[in-house]
């Protein structure tokens, strides 16, 4: 986007929409990531469950998720690894290797959509899709209902900062997330550059 900004170029619609898709990719690689392989092993005490790495050794604690939802959410855990897999796939169907892709370019893509990726990118997001619905958001609650007093932790100084992401239109005017920052209470949307 800098460099289309700095030559004055508007990606096609169809690189626009393939950098989108690649982008959003890496956002659901990204959340389950999160969820299951970085911040989950806090939160179950797997004793009992599975006695390796990466849950062995442990601390545990007393306000841990045990028994049969420890062991449902470690079976979710490795679950999460194929499901992250499919992401990247996803990404890489346009064309590039993920996390890191070398498809975007000034302008759009260096690849042009098929009808096969197209398919292939469908078929492995609709897995994801079952996969989100019916396991992780459960999970994510199961798990956020365990532990309400973290709601109002972590909060830092509530400023917050959104650059923009998943462009709707080839000038960058539109985003799916717009650009902006909240700061003491209040929305300030940033001036345009373009």
């Amino acid at each position: 986007m800098n460099l289309e900004n700095a030559m004055s170029v508007q990606p096609t619609d169809n690189g626009r929409i393939m950098r989108n898709l690649a982008l959003g990719a890496n956002f659901i690689s990204s959340h389950i990531l999160h969820f299951y392989h970085l911040a989950a092993l806090d939160y179950i005490n797997t004793t009992g469950v599975i006695d390796m790495a990466p849950w062995a050794p442990r601390h545990v604690t007393d306000d841990m998720v045990g028994g049969d939802t420890a062991a449902a959410l470690v079976g979710h855990y490795v679950q999460a690894l194929e499901m992250r897999r499919k992401a990247h796939q996803m990404g890489a169907v346009l064309g590039g290797k993920m996390s890191y892709s070398p498809i975007f370019i000034p302008g759009g893509s260096t690849e042009s959509p098929t009808a096969e990726r197209i398919a292939d990118y469908r078929t492995l997001l609709s897995e994801l899709q079952l996969f989100i619905d019916n396991i992780m958001i459960p999970d994510v609650n199961a798990v956020g209902s365990l532990f309400p007093q973290y709601a109002s932790l972590g909060q830092g100084c509530g400023n917050l900062l959104s650059y923009g992401v998943f462009d709707l239109d080839s000038v960058g005017q539109n985003k799916l997330f717009d650009q902006g920052r909240y700061a003491g209470a209040s929305l300030k949307v940033s001036i345009r550059t373009r």
